[in-house]
């Protein structure tokens, strides 16, 4: 089974890391995502 965890922070930080590799950041963007756009950033990592 896999699964997500997902942990709390402070200050609007909001980053997604998959197999420890940053795939997105909000700090960097200056943004939130957009829908599907986690979706399609592992699934471009993973191909």
């Amino acid at each position: 089974m896999k699964s997500i965890d997902l942990i709390p922070t402070t200050g609007g930080k909001f980053e997604f890391y998959l197999n420890g590799d940053l795939l997105y950041s909000k700090i960097e963007t200056d943004r939130h995502t957009e829908d599907g756009e986690i979706l399609g950033l592992i699934e471009k990592a993973l191909s």
